[in-house]
């Protein structure tokens, strides 16, 4: 939980993030979620506003001999209230469907290649990408 203050344009609004997540990491399977709403509450007695945003994910590492690669597939969204002064004249909404797959080619070295199916705002066109990431920790494993 969350309790401040913001404002913009000239609108100052109370503000409450509540937030909360799971993590189950065992490998097989790894089930991740997270959900947040924040509240806004004008100053000037206008109308309450929530946004909502969450994540579920789910994974599976695979068996020798193959068990440096793990699938996953995520699904994401982002709920913005049409009445509120703070996000809505940013155009936050979002639908996203990702899958894909993590290959652990070094104890501390991963690469990933994902695929995308995202809705931003209130655009009715899908937007579809193949995303690929490599990533390096540094330290002691």
């Amino acid at each position: 939980v969350y309790i401040d203050k913001a404002s913009a344009d000239a609108i100052d609004v109370d503000e409450q993030i509540f937030s909360a997540h799971v993590a189950l990491t065992r490998e097989r399977p790894e089930i991740l979620g997270e959900y947040a709403r924040i509240r806004h509450e004008p100053d000037s007695g206008g109308i309450t506003t929530d946004t909502d945003a969450w994540y579920l994910q789910a994974a599976y590492r695979l068996p020798l001999p193959v068990d440096a690669f793990k699938p996953y597939a995520r699904v994401e969204r982002i709920a913005v209230d049409d009445d509120d002064p703070l996000f809505a004249p940013f155009g936050l909404d979002y639908r996203g469907f990702l899958a894909g797959v993590r290959y652990d080619f070094a104890s501390l070295a991963a690469l990933k290649l994902e695929y995308r199916d995202e809705r931003f705002a209130d655009d009715e066109e899908r937007e579809k990408s193949l995303w690929a990431q490599a990533s390096f920790a540094f330290g002691e494993h």
